[in-house]
């Protein structure tokens, strides 16, 4: 069973508890303040993603890191949505114009419960109230970190709704692995499509082929921190497929594979890759990107894995 215990304590004194997971030499410690991966080593490598080390540091500046955001990450423009014909509106806390992953109700600041754990899985259960930060619906999201295998976490996140709501919840982690950087990484994401975005950081609307563009990652390159856009691939079907791959300065590999059908690639932070399998950002205001709605008695299913070589 998996290594339980506290990490510390939320502003309101509530114990955050922990769980270290373990597969070889791959070793995984989740949090329950935000369904988070807080630490991820493999033999004797540091730790592979950006973390805080408090609860404090999780509450504020580092909220998003490694955690599952919901019910619906990246950006929601005007902060409304119609949602069966009526509209809604959601806490504007990005310039007071954007709802920015689901505002501060959002599950990535709420505690989670550790629902099941062995010694390489655990999963994480929250509820999500009718009505909270706007979204309609009595939701409940889980979280299921499983080390597959001594190089291989994955991430298998679902979600229901007792009513027709919006529903995009992304694990939102930021990798280096090599250094406390990205900086002499190279970064390849096979897809032909991106988003682009405005000076909001929201899409468009329109759908851009990556060629002849400086979006265009399907050769490795070498990141760089204008990156903060969504790419596109064709539907799979369920199965899963690279989505993107990351080669340290010493050979070191990342690949991330995934069901859905978009991929979040973020660098603004020069401590890590965010890498986030998801659905396609502010959908609701673009009727011809695909839907993320989530009716009553259905069940949202995303798996990812991410594959280390160290």
């Amino acid at each position: 069973m998996g290594e339980i215990g506290v990490f510390g304590q939320t502003r309101d004194g509530r114990d955050v508890r922990q769980v270290t997971l373990q597969n070889g030499d791959l070793r995984v410690v989740c949090l329950a303040h935000g369904a988070r991966v807080h630490e991820v080593t493999k033999g004797a490598s540091g730790n592979l993603v950006a973390s805080s080390d408090t609860v404090a540091g999780y509450e504020g500046p580092d909220i998003a890191a490694n955690s599952i955001i919901g019910p619906v990450a990246n950006r929601i423009s005007g902060a409304r949505a119609m949602i069966g014909g009526k509209e809604y509106r959601f806490e504007a806390n990005q310039d007071g114009r954007i709802c920015l992953h689901s505002g501060s109700t959002g599950s990535h600041g709420k505690l989670w419960e550790i629902v099941e754990r062995r010694a390489d899985h655990v999963t994480f259960e929250v509820n999500l109230p009718d009505g909270e930060g706007g979204f309609p619906g009595n939701r409940t999201l889980r979280t299921t970190y499983a080390l597959t295998d001594d190089r291989t976490l994955g991430v298998t996140i679902t979600a229901g709704t007792d009513a027709l709501t919006l529903m995009n919840p992304v694990f939102h982690p930021y990798w280096r692995l090599s250094g406390d950087s990205w900086a002499g990484h190279r970064l390849h994401v096979p897809a032909a499509q991106y988003l682009p975005r405005n000076a909001d950081s929201y899409p468009t609307g329109e759908i851009a082929d990556v060629a002849g563009s400086a979006f265009d990652l399907r050769q490795p390159v070498e990141p760089t921190a204008m990156l903060d856009n969504c790419y596109c691939f064709a539907p799979s079907e369920g199965a899963l497929r690279l989505m993107a791959a990351v080669t340290g300065p010493g050979g070191e590999r990342l690949e991330v594979h995934s069901v859905a059908p978009a991929l979040q690639v973020y660098c603004g932070r020069p401590d890590g890759i965010a890498l986030e399998p998801q659905l396609w950002p502010d959908a609701p205001n673009n009727p011809h990107f695909p839907s993320i709605l989530l009716g009553a008695g259905e069940r949202f299913l995303q798996k990812s894995l991410y594959i280390l070589d160290i």
